[in-house]
Protein backbone atom coordinates (compact mmCIF):
# COMPACT_ATOMS: atom_id res chain seq x y z
CA UNK A 1 0.00 0.00 0.00
CA UNK A 2 1.14 3.52 -0.70
CA UNK A 3 1.30 6.14 2.10
CA UNK A 4 -1.68 7.88 0.46
CA UNK A 5 -3.76 4.68 0.62
CA UNK A 6 -2.78 4.14 4.25
CA UNK A 7 -3.77 7.70 5.12
CA UNK A 8 -7.17 7.25 3.44
CA UNK A 9 -7.91 4.26 5.69
CA UNK A 10 -6.85 6.07 8.85
CA UNK A 11 -8.79 9.23 7.92
CA UNK A 12 -11.89 7.05 7.53
CA UNK A 13 -11.33 5.63 11.03
CA UNK A 14 -10.39 2.18 9.78
CA UNK A 15 -7.74 0.43 11.91
CA UNK A 16 -4.81 -1.08 10.03
CA UNK A 17 -1.97 -3.51 10.80
CA UNK A 18 0.40 -4.87 8.18
CA UNK A 19 2.08 -8.28 7.97
CA UNK A 20 5.03 -8.68 5.61
CA UNK A 21 6.55 -5.32 4.75
CA UNK A 22 6.52 -1.84 6.21
CA UNK A 23 3.52 0.51 5.82
CA UNK A 24 4.22 4.15 6.49
CA UNK A 25 2.31 5.32 9.56
CA UNK A 26 0.91 1.88 10.43
CA UNK A 27 2.18 -0.84 12.79
CA UNK A 28 3.65 -3.75 10.85
CA UNK A 29 5.16 -7.15 11.57
CA UNK A 30 7.63 -9.07 9.44
CA UNK A 31 10.20 -11.84 9.69
CA UNK A 32 13.92 -11.23 9.30
CA UNK A 33 14.34 -13.17 6.05
CA UNK A 34 17.96 -12.10 5.66
CA UNK A 35 18.75 -13.67 9.02
CA UNK A 36 16.77 -16.79 8.05
CA UNK A 37 18.82 -17.18 4.87
CA UNK A 38 22.02 -16.63 6.81
CA UNK A 39 21.17 -19.25 9.43
CA UNK A 40 19.97 -21.81 6.88
CA UNK A 41 23.19 -21.50 4.87
CA UNK A 42 25.40 -21.49 7.96
CA UNK A 43 23.77 -24.75 9.05
CA UNK A 44 24.88 -26.40 5.82
CA UNK A 45 28.36 -24.87 6.06
CA UNK A 46 28.78 -26.10 9.63
CA UNK A 47 27.91 -29.61 8.47
CA UNK A 48 30.88 -29.41 6.10
CA UNK A 49 29.22 -28.51 2.79
CA UNK A 50 31.32 -26.38 0.44
CA UNK A 51 29.24 -26.63 -2.74
CA UNK A 52 25.83 -25.22 -1.87
CA UNK A 53 23.11 -24.28 -4.36
CA UNK A 54 20.38 -21.71 -3.76
CA UNK A 55 16.96 -21.77 -5.40
CA UNK A 56 14.67 -18.81 -4.87
CA UNK A 57 12.08 -16.64 -6.51
CA UNK A 58 12.59 -13.72 -8.90
CA UNK A 59 13.50 -10.23 -7.66
CA UNK A 60 10.52 -8.46 -6.09
CA UNK A 61 10.63 -5.19 -8.02
CA UNK A 62 8.16 -2.68 -6.60
CA UNK A 63 7.18 -4.79 -3.60
CA UNK A 64 7.64 -3.57 -0.04
CA UNK A 65 8.86 -6.91 1.31
CA UNK A 66 11.74 -8.45 -0.69
CA UNK A 67 11.32 -11.89 0.85
CA UNK A 68 13.21 -14.04 -1.66
CA UNK A 69 15.85 -11.37 -2.25
CA UNK A 70 16.56 -11.11 1.47
CA UNK A 71 16.90 -14.89 1.73
CA UNK A 72 19.31 -14.83 -1.20
CA UNK A 73 21.30 -12.04 0.46
CA UNK A 74 21.56 -14.17 3.61
CA UNK A 75 22.85 -17.05 1.51
CA UNK A 76 25.44 -14.84 -0.17
CA UNK A 77 26.57 -13.29 3.11
CA UNK A 78 27.06 -16.69 4.76
CA UNK A 79 29.02 -18.14 1.84
CA UNK A 80 31.10 -14.98 1.53
CA UNK A 81 31.96 -15.01 5.25
CA UNK A 82 32.98 -18.67 4.97
CA UNK A 83 35.02 -17.77 1.85
CA UNK A 84 33.17 -20.27 -0.28
CA UNK A 85 32.88 -19.68 -4.02
CA UNK A 86 29.46 -18.73 -5.32
CA UNK A 87 28.96 -20.22 -8.76
CA UNK A 88 26.30 -18.58 -10.92
CA UNK A 89 25.13 -22.00 -12.10
CA UNK A 90 24.26 -22.88 -8.49
CA UNK A 91 21.96 -19.88 -8.04
CA UNK A 92 18.61 -20.82 -9.52
CA UNK A 93 15.43 -18.81 -10.01
CA UNK A 94 12.08 -20.57 -9.81
CA UNK A 95 8.56 -19.96 -8.62
CA UNK A 96 7.81 -21.15 -5.11
CA UNK A 97 6.26 -24.43 -6.27
CA UNK A 98 7.34 -28.03 -6.06
CA UNK A 99 7.34 -28.60 -9.82
CA UNK A 100 9.26 -25.47 -10.72
CA UNK A 101 12.16 -26.27 -8.42
CA UNK A 102 12.05 -29.98 -9.27
CA UNK A 103 12.96 -29.45 -12.92
CA UNK A 104 15.59 -26.78 -12.31
CA UNK A 105 17.35 -28.75 -9.60
CA UNK A 106 17.16 -31.92 -11.67
CA UNK A 107 18.89 -30.17 -14.56
CA UNK A 108 21.60 -28.94 -12.18
CA UNK A 109 22.18 -32.31 -10.51
CA UNK A 110 22.22 -34.18 -13.82
CA UNK A 111 25.67 -32.71 -14.51
CA UNK A 112 28.04 -34.58 -12.15
CA UNK A 113 30.94 -32.13 -12.47
CA UNK A 114 30.91 -29.74 -9.51
CA UNK A 115 27.50 -31.03 -8.45
CA UNK A 116 26.36 -29.30 -5.23
CA UNK A 117 26.17 -31.42 -2.09
CA UNK A 118 23.48 -29.24 -0.50
CA UNK A 119 20.57 -27.03 -1.51
CA UNK A 120 19.07 -24.10 0.35
CA UNK A 121 15.58 -23.46 -1.05
CA UNK A 122 13.55 -20.32 -0.35
CA UNK A 123 10.47 -22.45 0.39
CA UNK A 124 9.74 -25.93 1.70
CA UNK A 125 7.90 -26.80 -1.51
CA UNK A 126 11.03 -26.03 -3.54
CA UNK A 127 13.22 -27.99 -1.10
CA UNK A 128 10.92 -31.01 -1.46
CA UNK A 129 11.11 -30.72 -5.25
CA UNK A 130 14.92 -30.67 -5.01
CA UNK A 131 15.00 -33.83 -2.92
CA UNK A 132 12.70 -35.77 -5.23
CA UNK A 133 14.75 -34.61 -8.23
CA UNK A 134 17.86 -35.98 -6.53
CA UNK A 135 16.19 -39.31 -5.84
CA UNK A 136 14.95 -39.59 -9.42
CA UNK A 137 18.58 -39.30 -10.50
CA UNK A 138 19.60 -42.14 -8.17
CA UNK A 139 21.21 -39.87 -5.56
CA UNK A 140 20.96 -40.70 -1.88
CA UNK A 141 19.45 -38.19 0.54
CA UNK A 142 21.11 -36.83 2.59
CA UNK A 143 24.38 -38.63 1.75
CA UNK A 144 24.64 -37.13 -1.74
CA UNK A 145 22.43 -34.09 -1.25
CA UNK A 146 21.19 -32.25 1.83
CA UNK A 147 18.29 -29.80 1.63
CA UNK A 148 16.85 -27.09 3.83
CA UNK A 149 13.78 -24.96 3.21
CA UNK A 150 11.80 -22.16 4.82
CA UNK A 151 8.20 -21.92 6.09
CA UNK A 152 7.71 -25.14 8.12
CA UNK A 153 5.16 -26.51 5.66
CA UNK A 154 3.27 -29.46 7.22
CA UNK A 155 4.43 -31.80 4.46
CA UNK A 156 8.04 -31.06 5.40
CA UNK A 157 7.57 -32.54 8.86
CA UNK A 158 6.26 -35.75 7.31
CA UNK A 159 9.36 -36.17 5.14
CA UNK A 160 11.95 -34.99 7.66
CA UNK A 161 12.80 -31.67 5.99
CA UNK A 162 15.06 -29.32 7.92
CA UNK A 163 13.42 -25.89 7.80
CA UNK A 164 13.15 -22.36 9.14
CA UNK A 165 9.75 -21.76 10.77
CA UNK A 166 8.50 -18.20 10.19
CA UNK A 167 5.76 -18.81 12.80
CA UNK A 168 2.91 -17.45 10.71
CA UNK A 169 0.25 -18.33 13.29
CA UNK A 170 2.10 -16.43 16.01
CA UNK A 171 2.48 -13.36 13.78
CA UNK A 172 -1.20 -13.52 12.84
CA UNK A 173 -2.20 -13.66 16.50
CA UNK A 174 0.04 -10.72 17.36
CA UNK A 175 -1.31 -8.69 14.44
CA UNK A 176 -4.88 -9.32 15.61
CA UNK A 177 -3.94 -8.17 19.11
CA UNK A 178 -2.48 -4.93 17.72
CA UNK A 179 -5.65 -4.40 15.71
CA UNK A 180 -7.86 -4.95 18.75
CA UNK A 181 -5.84 -2.37 20.68
CA UNK A 182 -6.57 0.15 17.96
CA UNK A 183 -10.28 -0.67 18.15
CA UNK A 184 -10.30 -0.19 21.92
CA UNK A 185 -8.27 3.03 21.87
CA UNK A 186 -9.98 4.34 18.72
CA UNK A 187 -6.57 5.34 17.47
CA UNK A 188 -4.37 4.41 14.53
CA UNK A 189 -1.59 2.86 16.58
CA UNK A 190 2.06 3.72 16.24
CA UNK A 191 3.89 3.22 12.97
CA UNK A 192 6.43 0.84 14.50
CA UNK A 193 7.86 -1.97 12.39
CA UNK A 194 8.52 -5.19 14.32
CA UNK A 195 11.14 -7.54 12.89
CA UNK A 196 10.82 -11.07 14.27
CA UNK A 197 13.41 -13.85 14.21
CA UNK A 198 12.38 -17.17 12.68
CA UNK A 199 12.76 -20.54 14.42
CA UNK A 200 15.23 -23.17 13.20
CA UNK A 201 14.03 -26.81 13.03
CA UNK A 202 16.69 -29.47 12.37
CA UNK A 203 15.49 -32.72 10.84
CA UNK A 204 16.96 -35.60 8.85
CA UNK A 205 17.32 -34.12 5.36
CA UNK A 206 20.51 -32.30 6.30
CA UNK A 207 23.69 -34.17 7.23
CA UNK A 208 27.44 -33.95 6.60
CA UNK A 209 28.36 -34.78 2.98
CA UNK A 210 28.79 -38.52 2.56
CA UNK A 211 26.75 -39.32 5.65
CA UNK A 212 24.94 -42.66 5.58
CA UNK A 213 22.00 -41.44 7.64
CA UNK A 214 18.64 -41.44 5.93
CA UNK A 215 15.35 -39.59 6.48
CA UNK A 216 12.78 -41.08 8.83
Amino acid sequence: MTPRETEHLFSAGIPLVGIGGSLEGAPTISVDDLDAGLRATNHLIQLGHCRIAFVGGPAEAGRSFPMSSDRRRGFERATSTARLPIHERNQLVSDFTFLGAYQRIKNLLAEPEQRPTAVFAASDEMATGAILAARDLGLDVPRDLSAIGIDAHPIGGTFGLTTIDRRARRRGTHAAQLLLRQLVSRGTGHGDHELHRAHFIARSWTAPPGSNSSPA
